[in-house]
Protein backbone atom coordinates (compact mmCIF):
# COMPACT_ATOMS: atom_id res chain seq x y z
CA UNK A 1 0.00 0.00 0.00
CA UNK A 2 1.42 3.37 -0.98
CA UNK A 3 1.65 6.27 1.42
CA UNK A 4 -1.41 8.02 -0.05
CA UNK A 5 -3.51 4.92 -0.72
CA UNK A 6 -6.73 4.80 1.27
CA UNK A 7 -6.55 8.47 2.21
CA UNK A 8 -8.36 11.40 0.72
CA UNK A 9 -7.20 14.93 0.12
CA UNK A 10 -8.27 17.18 3.00
CA UNK A 11 -10.86 19.75 2.15
CA UNK A 12 -11.46 23.18 3.56
CA UNK A 13 -15.01 23.77 4.73
CA UNK A 14 -15.65 27.48 5.11
CA UNK A 15 -18.31 28.28 7.74
CA UNK A 16 -20.57 30.02 5.19
CA UNK A 17 -23.81 29.39 7.11
CA UNK A 18 -22.21 30.51 10.35
CA UNK A 19 -21.18 33.79 8.72
CA UNK A 20 -24.70 34.23 7.33
CA UNK A 21 -26.24 33.70 10.78
CA UNK A 22 -23.82 36.25 12.25
CA UNK A 23 -24.82 38.66 9.48
CA UNK A 24 -28.53 38.25 10.31
CA UNK A 25 -27.80 38.67 14.01
CA UNK A 26 -25.89 41.91 13.42
CA UNK A 27 -28.71 43.33 11.25
CA UNK A 28 -31.37 42.43 13.83
CA UNK A 29 -29.25 43.88 16.65
CA UNK A 30 -28.78 47.17 14.80
CA UNK A 31 -32.55 47.30 14.19
CA UNK A 32 -33.44 46.72 17.84
CA UNK A 33 -31.00 49.54 18.70
CA UNK A 34 -32.79 51.80 16.15
CA UNK A 35 -29.62 52.15 14.07
CA UNK A 36 -31.29 50.48 11.06
CA UNK A 37 -34.96 50.74 10.14
CA UNK A 38 -37.11 47.62 10.29
CA UNK A 39 -38.49 48.55 6.88
CA UNK A 40 -35.05 47.62 5.49
CA UNK A 41 -36.28 44.02 5.10
CA UNK A 42 -38.60 45.19 2.33
CA UNK A 43 -35.48 45.87 0.25
CA UNK A 44 -32.96 43.43 1.73
CA UNK A 45 -34.93 40.28 0.86
CA UNK A 46 -34.46 41.09 -2.82
CA UNK A 47 -30.78 40.24 -2.43
CA UNK A 48 -31.41 36.51 -1.81
CA UNK A 49 -29.47 35.55 -5.00
CA UNK A 50 -26.35 36.67 -3.11
CA UNK A 51 -26.66 33.41 -1.14
CA UNK A 52 -26.36 31.44 -4.38
CA UNK A 53 -23.28 33.43 -5.30
CA UNK A 54 -21.72 32.73 -1.90
CA UNK A 55 -22.47 28.99 -2.08
CA UNK A 56 -21.09 28.82 -5.63
CA UNK A 57 -17.89 30.53 -4.56
CA UNK A 58 -17.55 28.17 -1.60
CA UNK A 59 -17.92 25.12 -3.87
CA UNK A 60 -15.57 26.37 -6.60
CA UNK A 61 -12.91 27.50 -4.13
CA UNK A 62 -13.27 24.59 -1.71
CA UNK A 63 -9.54 23.81 -2.02
CA UNK A 64 -8.56 27.43 -1.41
CA UNK A 65 -7.87 29.20 1.85
CA UNK A 66 -10.79 29.26 4.28
CA UNK A 67 -9.95 32.87 5.07
CA UNK A 68 -10.22 33.83 1.40
CA UNK A 69 -13.68 32.24 1.13
CA UNK A 70 -14.77 33.92 4.37
CA UNK A 71 -13.51 37.27 3.12
CA UNK A 72 -15.42 36.96 -0.16
CA UNK A 73 -18.56 35.96 1.77
CA UNK A 74 -18.29 39.01 4.03
CA UNK A 75 -17.71 41.30 1.03
CA UNK A 76 -20.80 39.98 -0.81
CA UNK A 77 -23.00 40.29 2.30
CA UNK A 78 -21.58 43.72 3.15
CA UNK A 79 -22.12 45.09 -0.36
CA UNK A 80 -25.68 43.70 -0.42
CA UNK A 81 -26.45 45.31 2.94
CA UNK A 82 -24.92 48.63 1.90
CA UNK A 83 -26.92 48.80 -1.33
CA UNK A 84 -30.10 47.78 0.52
CA UNK A 85 -29.59 50.54 3.13
CA UNK A 86 -28.97 53.13 0.41
CA UNK A 87 -31.95 51.94 -1.62
CA UNK A 88 -34.23 51.94 1.43
CA UNK A 89 -33.25 55.49 2.37
CA UNK A 90 -33.60 56.92 -1.14
CA UNK A 91 -36.86 55.13 -2.09
CA UNK A 92 -35.48 54.11 -5.45
CA UNK A 93 -33.47 55.71 -8.20
CA UNK A 94 -35.76 58.67 -8.75
CA UNK A 95 -38.33 58.92 -11.48
CA UNK A 96 -41.59 60.75 -11.91
CA UNK A 97 -44.05 61.14 -9.09
CA UNK A 98 -47.77 60.60 -9.52
CA UNK A 99 -50.54 61.39 -7.06
CA UNK A 100 -53.83 59.60 -6.55
CA UNK A 101 -56.60 61.02 -4.41
CA UNK A 102 -59.72 59.46 -2.94
CA UNK A 103 -62.59 61.02 -1.01
CA UNK A 104 -65.60 59.25 0.48
CA UNK A 105 -68.47 61.36 1.90
CA UNK A 106 -70.10 60.45 5.21
CA UNK A 107 -73.54 60.36 3.57
CA UNK A 108 -75.46 59.73 6.79
CA UNK A 109 -73.25 56.90 8.08
CA UNK A 110 -73.55 56.04 11.76
CA UNK A 111 -70.30 54.01 11.86
CA UNK A 112 -67.66 52.61 9.51
CA UNK A 113 -65.32 49.65 9.22
CA UNK A 114 -62.00 50.28 7.50
CA UNK A 115 -59.68 47.63 6.04
CA UNK A 116 -56.20 48.78 4.99
CA UNK A 117 -53.41 46.74 3.37
CA UNK A 118 -50.23 48.73 2.85
CA UNK A 119 -46.79 47.57 1.66
CA UNK A 120 -43.37 49.19 1.29
CA UNK A 121 -43.56 52.91 1.91
CA UNK A 122 -44.70 55.57 4.37
CA UNK A 123 -48.23 55.57 5.69
CA UNK A 124 -49.83 58.21 7.91
CA UNK A 125 -53.32 58.20 9.46
CA UNK A 126 -54.71 61.40 10.99
CA UNK A 127 -58.12 62.95 11.63
CA UNK A 128 -60.20 65.36 9.59
CA UNK A 129 -61.45 68.58 11.19
CA UNK A 130 -64.53 68.19 13.38
CA UNK A 131 -67.71 68.53 11.34
CA UNK A 132 -66.12 67.47 8.03
CA UNK A 133 -68.59 66.13 5.49
CA UNK A 134 -66.26 63.26 4.53
CA UNK A 135 -65.54 59.85 5.98
CA UNK A 136 -61.99 59.86 4.58
CA UNK A 137 -59.65 61.86 2.38
CA UNK A 138 -56.59 60.05 0.99
CA UNK A 139 -53.55 61.24 -0.96
CA UNK A 140 -51.26 58.55 -2.42
CA UNK A 141 -47.93 59.71 -3.80
CA UNK A 142 -45.84 57.20 -5.77
CA UNK A 143 -42.72 57.11 -7.92
CA UNK A 144 -42.51 56.09 -11.56
CA UNK A 145 -46.28 56.22 -12.07
CA UNK A 146 -46.79 52.91 -10.28
CA UNK A 147 -50.47 52.39 -9.46
CA UNK A 148 -50.38 52.46 -5.68
CA UNK A 149 -53.94 52.53 -4.40
CA UNK A 150 -57.05 50.45 -4.97
CA UNK A 151 -60.22 51.51 -3.18
CA UNK A 152 -63.67 50.07 -2.61
CA UNK A 153 -66.65 51.23 -0.58
CA UNK A 154 -70.01 49.73 0.22
CA UNK A 155 -72.81 50.53 2.63
CA UNK A 156 -75.26 48.34 4.52
CA UNK A 157 -77.93 50.23 6.37
CA UNK A 158 -75.97 53.03 8.08
CA UNK A 159 -72.62 51.17 8.27
CA UNK A 160 -69.89 51.95 5.75
CA UNK A 161 -67.28 49.41 4.60
CA UNK A 162 -64.11 50.92 3.18
CA UNK A 163 -61.05 49.08 1.80
CA UNK A 164 -57.73 50.65 0.81
CA UNK A 165 -55.10 48.44 -0.80
CA UNK A 166 -51.63 49.14 -2.19
CA UNK A 167 -51.39 47.40 -5.57
CA UNK A 168 -48.59 46.80 -8.09
CA UNK A 169 -46.10 48.00 -5.55
CA UNK A 170 -42.39 47.70 -6.40
CA UNK A 171 -39.76 47.12 -3.76
CA UNK A 172 -36.79 47.72 -6.09
CA UNK A 173 -35.87 49.60 -8.18
CA UNK A 174 -37.86 52.81 -8.26
CA UNK A 175 -40.67 51.96 -5.86
CA UNK A 176 -41.71 53.78 -2.75
CA UNK A 177 -45.16 55.15 -1.97
CA UNK A 178 -46.52 57.60 0.56
CA UNK A 179 -50.10 57.57 1.80
CA UNK A 180 -51.78 60.22 3.91
CA UNK A 181 -55.26 59.18 5.04
CA UNK A 182 -57.43 61.51 7.14
CA UNK A 183 -60.57 60.07 8.77
CA UNK A 184 -63.67 61.59 10.35
CA UNK A 185 -63.88 62.31 14.08
CA UNK A 186 -67.66 62.18 14.16
CA UNK A 187 -68.63 58.48 13.98
CA UNK A 188 -67.24 55.27 15.55
CA UNK A 189 -64.52 53.66 13.42
CA UNK A 190 -63.24 50.08 13.35
CA UNK A 191 -59.79 49.63 11.77
CA UNK A 192 -58.23 46.43 10.42
CA UNK A 193 -54.73 47.34 9.20
CA UNK A 194 -51.93 45.23 7.76
CA UNK A 195 -48.59 46.91 7.07
CA UNK A 196 -45.38 45.36 5.73
CA UNK A 197 -41.90 46.83 5.30
CA UNK A 198 -43.21 50.32 6.00
CA UNK A 199 -43.01 53.37 8.21
CA UNK A 200 -46.50 53.62 9.70
CA UNK A 201 -47.71 56.54 11.85
CA UNK A 202 -51.26 56.15 13.16
CA UNK A 203 -52.69 59.13 15.05
CA UNK A 204 -56.13 58.21 16.41
CA UNK A 205 -56.07 60.76 19.22
CA UNK A 206 -59.08 62.78 18.04
CA UNK A 207 -61.11 59.91 16.56
CA UNK A 208 -64.01 57.88 17.91
CA UNK A 209 -62.20 54.52 17.91
CA UNK A 210 -64.37 51.43 18.37
CA UNK A 211 -61.84 48.69 17.61
CA UNK A 212 -58.33 48.30 16.18
CA UNK A 213 -56.64 45.23 14.69
CA UNK A 214 -53.10 45.94 13.52
CA UNK A 215 -50.54 43.58 12.00
CA UNK A 216 -47.06 45.01 11.46
CA UNK A 217 -44.45 43.07 9.50
CA UNK A 218 -40.88 44.39 9.25
CA UNK A 219 -41.36 48.09 9.81
CA UNK A 220 -41.45 51.00 12.24
CA UNK A 221 -44.73 52.23 13.66
CA UNK A 222 -46.16 54.75 16.11
CA UNK A 223 -49.76 54.56 17.37
CA UNK A 224 -51.54 57.28 19.37
CA UNK A 225 -54.76 56.16 21.04
CA UNK A 226 -57.74 58.42 21.83
CA UNK A 227 -59.50 58.64 25.16
CA UNK A 228 -61.88 55.66 25.12
CA UNK A 229 -65.63 55.96 24.69
CA UNK A 230 -66.95 52.74 26.16
CA UNK A 231 -64.75 49.65 25.78
CA UNK A 232 -62.14 49.96 23.03
CA UNK A 233 -60.50 46.68 22.04
CA UNK A 234 -57.16 46.70 20.23
CA UNK A 235 -54.95 43.86 19.01
CA UNK A 236 -51.43 44.60 17.80
CA UNK A 237 -49.14 41.97 16.29
CA UNK A 238 -45.53 43.06 15.69
CA UNK A 239 -43.35 40.77 13.57
CA UNK A 240 -39.78 42.05 13.18
CA UNK A 241 -41.16 45.51 13.90
CA UNK A 242 -40.40 48.45 16.18
CA UNK A 243 -43.62 49.85 17.68
CA UNK A 244 -44.28 52.82 19.98
CA UNK A 245 -47.77 52.92 21.53
CA UNK A 246 -48.93 56.16 23.20
CA UNK A 247 -51.97 56.03 25.49
CA UNK A 248 -53.81 58.98 27.12
CA UNK A 249 -52.47 59.68 30.60
CA UNK A 250 -55.90 59.45 32.21
CA UNK A 251 -57.16 56.41 30.28
CA UNK A 252 -58.08 53.17 32.05
CA UNK A 253 -56.04 50.49 30.27
CA UNK A 254 -55.27 46.79 30.52
CA UNK A 255 -52.36 45.38 28.47
CA UNK A 256 -52.10 41.67 27.75
CA UNK A 257 -48.71 40.91 26.22
CA UNK A 258 -47.01 37.92 24.63
CA UNK A 259 -43.36 38.31 23.64
CA UNK A 260 -41.29 35.87 21.56
CA UNK A 261 -37.66 36.82 20.84
CA UNK A 262 -38.42 40.48 21.36
CA UNK A 263 -38.73 43.15 24.00
CA UNK A 264 -41.63 44.89 25.71
CA UNK A 265 -41.23 48.15 27.61
CA UNK A 266 -44.30 49.24 29.60
CA UNK A 267 -44.60 52.64 31.30
CA UNK A 268 -44.15 52.68 35.07
CA UNK A 269 -47.73 53.96 35.61
CA UNK A 270 -48.91 50.41 34.85
CA UNK A 271 -49.13 47.80 37.60
CA UNK A 272 -48.29 44.19 36.78
CA UNK A 273 -51.07 41.75 37.65
CA UNK A 274 -50.06 38.23 36.67
CA UNK A 275 -49.28 38.40 32.95
CA UNK A 276 -51.18 41.67 32.49
CA UNK A 277 -50.40 45.34 33.03
CA UNK A 278 -53.16 47.66 34.26
CA UNK A 279 -53.49 51.30 35.19
CA UNK A 280 -54.52 52.21 38.74
CA UNK A 281 -57.93 53.45 37.53
CA UNK A 282 -58.74 50.34 35.48
CA UNK A 283 -60.91 48.41 37.94
CA UNK A 284 -64.54 49.39 37.56
CA UNK A 285 -63.94 51.78 34.63
CA UNK A 286 -66.69 51.73 32.00
CA UNK A 287 -64.56 53.69 29.52
CA UNK A 288 -61.40 51.65 29.03
CA UNK A 289 -58.90 50.27 26.53
CA UNK A 290 -58.33 46.51 26.30
CA UNK A 291 -54.97 46.17 24.53
CA UNK A 292 -53.52 42.83 23.42
CA UNK A 293 -49.94 42.77 22.10
CA UNK A 294 -48.01 39.95 20.43
CA UNK A 295 -44.34 40.54 19.64
CA UNK A 296 -42.22 38.27 17.43
CA UNK A 297 -38.63 39.45 16.90
CA UNK A 298 -39.29 43.10 17.57
CA UNK A 299 -39.60 45.84 20.14
CA UNK A 300 -42.77 47.35 21.59
CA UNK A 301 -42.93 50.38 23.88
CA UNK A 302 -46.13 51.28 25.72
CA UNK A 303 -46.24 54.85 26.99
Amino acid sequence: MTEHEGSSEPRNHAPVWGIFLLFLGVVLLLQTLNVLQWSLWGTLWRFWPALLIILGVAIIMRHSSIWLICSITLVVLGVSLGIAIWQNNTDGFGGKNSVQTFTQPLSGLSDARVNIDFTAGNFTIESLPSGSANLVEVNADTKNNVSSMETSFSQQNNTGYLALDSTNQQYWPGGGITWNADFTRDIPLTFDITSAASQTDIDLEHMNLAKLTLELNAGDSSIDFPSPRGVVRATIEANAANVVISLPDDAAVRVQASTSIGSLDVNSRFIKQGNDYVTTNYDGASDRIELEIETNIGRVQVK
